[in-house]
């Protein structure tokens, strides 16, 4: 069974995060680090109570990519904060793409009530289904979607599970689509456009300026890490093309602005990242 490291090495800085005191953390995963496979990774997670190896995992992350955990929690405490506004203005489903390791559908207050839909690879879902049980018991309001995203209907998967079109939603795609293809990801937004007035999508992406040009050859021997890419000038009119309204377009100074500057903490974001919310 195949796991996406991405996937794992996101949860583990969730797991991170949720380890600091409650005054300080931006977020509380406690599921995040209890999912994780393999030795390594849990004798970090084992370690991360101690704010000395908490201080050193971060430091390292941060000396490879400058800002990659200011912009993680700045992220998932973003992403949370609009759930929660969903969740009050009365949305009835959630769908989260490429769900990988995300605990929303369990450390969020009131989700239950909501429907969730999680889709990923068949790996990373059944890998899910068969190791939350000791940890959530039962968890009826998520429905698990095995799919291909890259080649499969998102909108034939999520009518086969049971998800009308007819009703407000919130998607959920974060940290992914820069490893989507332009056509790819226009499939995903045209899908969320066909859902009901007011459904709403938040997902990141990356600045054009730092997807590189790949020669014929590299695309066609499956070489290709990211390919999407675009100018925070151009989502409005890219998102009006796919029927989708922009909302807002967060990026690292404003992020840094509502959550880490009020903090304290010595943190800073990615600079190559925006975090969108786009409605119906």
């Amino acid at each position: 069974m195949k796991l996406d490291r991405n996937a794992m090495g996101l949860a583990f800085l969730r797991g991170v995060e949720s380890s600091f005191h409650q005054d300080v953390r931006f977020f509380e995963d406690r599921y995040a680090l209890k999912l994780i496979p393999g030795a390594g990774f849990k004798l970090a997670a084992g370690l991360t109570k101690f704010h000395y190896f908490r201080k050193k995992i971060i430091n390292r992350y941060e000396k490879s990519i400058p800002g990659v955990y200011g912009n993680m929690i700045c992220r998932t405490r973003y992403i949370d904060e609009k759930l929660n506004e969903a969740i009050q203005k009365g949305v009835k489903n959630v769908v989260i793409l490429g769900a990988g390791m995300d605990m929303r559908a369990f450390r969020i207050e009131g989700i239950d009530s909501l429907h969730i839909y999680e889709l990923d690879s068949a790996a990373m879902s059944d890998y899910k289904q068969q190791n939350i049980k000791s940890l959530i018991g039962d968890n009826q309001h998520v429905t698990y979607v095995p799919i291909n995203l890259k080649t499969e209907s998102l909108q034939q998967y999520l009518t086969d599970a049971g998800c009308d079109n007819s009703l407000q939603t919130l998607f959920i795609w974060e940290g992914q689509t820069q490893y989507f293809s332009q056509t790819q990801v226009e499939a995903m937004l045209k899908t969320v456009a066909n859902f009901a007035k007011g459904s709403q999508l938040i997902f990141s992406y990356l600045i054009k300026d730092v997807i590189p040009e790949y020669s014929q050859e590299e695309i066609e021997e499956n070489l290709v890490k990211w390919q999407f890419g675009i100018e925070p000038k151009k989502v409005k009119a890219f998102l009006a093309e796919n029927k989708l309204q922009l909302v807002e377009d967060v990026n690292a100074t404003e992020f840094e602005k509502r959550y880490i500057e009020p903090s304290e903490r010595a943190l800073s974001c990615l600079v190559t990242e925006h975090t969108v919310l786009v409605e119906v």
